[in-house]
């Protein structure tokens, strides 16, 4: 069923007409079922949405069946919606688990994508079968042959920008695998060379890449999620904390003037900041007028002498 907020999303915004078959998951499954010949879906679970007013939105569910779990994405097209389809005609796509691996919903401008096919990160078509994961490691770690048949099980995964995955053999984990999307591989190959460990900041080493694939793939480091650590001990928890901060301190203190790193201005900052409010006003239309205010205020007090500094996005 679709909640409140997510109806009242789609009865404001008329452009994309697929919007609520991809928001309701109710919706959303009758709308898979006459693809799934055989199987029974048992839980669907959305777990990302991106969403741009007016123009697209994305939505990834985990998709639970007697035979496996999957993520399945949906992207919901605007006005341009015949032009992105006829583009997403031309990908090549691999069907597994027995189902389509793209669907396209014509009528709504909506395109299914069944993992591991993604319309941006195509060097995922890879992890189709087991063959083809190691045509992959054999050119991502050609001094590794000890690794090519080794297994992926998936940590992250954001739809047509980032999937990350843990390479493990029997012996255990052994590396992290992160594909990109085009824009974000050259930033992510600049970055990977710029920073090193320290006292507390463990910098993984990059152990492999492929250019063509816009892949890395970097050392595996043994340790625990602060998140998982915050719900223990208290005291073993504010250890975590102290030491974390430790670490990010070492990493921002760490010099970047002289590198080709990628940054923002002050000017960018700020245009930034702006066309989140404007987001954030479509979404929220009742905090509009606080919103716009509170982001003209901060742009207008940004320092325009500026001063070069490594930041943690993820902090």
């Amino acid at each position: 069923m679709i909640s409140p907020t997510n109806a009242d999303l789609v009865h404001r915004d008329r452009a994309i007409i697929g919007l609520r078959t991809i928001l309701d998951p109710d919706t959303f499954q009758r709308a898979l079922r006459p693809y799934l010949v055989g199987m029974r879906i048992e839980n669907l679970q959305m777990t990302y949405i991106r969403y741009k007013p007016g123009t697209r939105c994305l939505v990834n569910y985990r998709l639970d069946t007697e035979e496996t779990s999957l993520n399945v994405y949906a992207v919901a097209h605007g006005c341009d919606k015949a032009i992105k389809i006829h583009n997403v005609r031309k990908l090549k796509t691999v069907n597994k688990y027995g189902i389509p691996g793209r669907i396209i919903l014509e009528d709504q401008g909506i395109v299914i994508s069944v993992f591991p096919n993604d319309s941006r990160l195509k060097a995922m078509v890879f992890l189709d079968d087991n063959e083809k994961q190691k045509e992959l490691l054999s050119k991502l770690l050609p001094d590794r042959p000890d690794l090519w048949n080794g297994t992926f099980q998936m940590l992250n995964y954001k739809p047509e920008r980032r999937f990350v995955a843990m390479l493990q053999t029997k012996s255990g984990p052994q590396a992290v695998v992160r594909f990109y999307k085009p824009s974000d591989y050259q930033k992510s190959i600049i970055i990977a060379k710029a920073f090193h460990s320290a006292s507390h900041l463990r910098i993984p080493r990059k152990i492999g890449c492929s250019d063509h694939h816009r892949v890395l793939v970097f050392e595996w480091l043994e340790g625990q999620v602060l998140s998982n650590i915050l719900n223990g001990n208290y005291e073993i928890a504010v250890r975590a904390i102290y030491d974390t901060g430790i670490a990010l301190a070492e990493f921002h203190l760490q010099g970047v003037a002289d590198r080709a790193i990628p940054w923002h201005t002050e000017t960018e900052k700020a245009e930034n900041l702006l066309a989140l409010a404007d987001s954030i006003k479509f979404l929220l239309p009742h905090l509009s007028t606080r919103v716009l205010e509170l982001a003209h205020h901060l742009a207008s007090s940004f320092s325009f002498e500026s001063i070069r500094r490594p930041i943690h996005g993820d902090f």
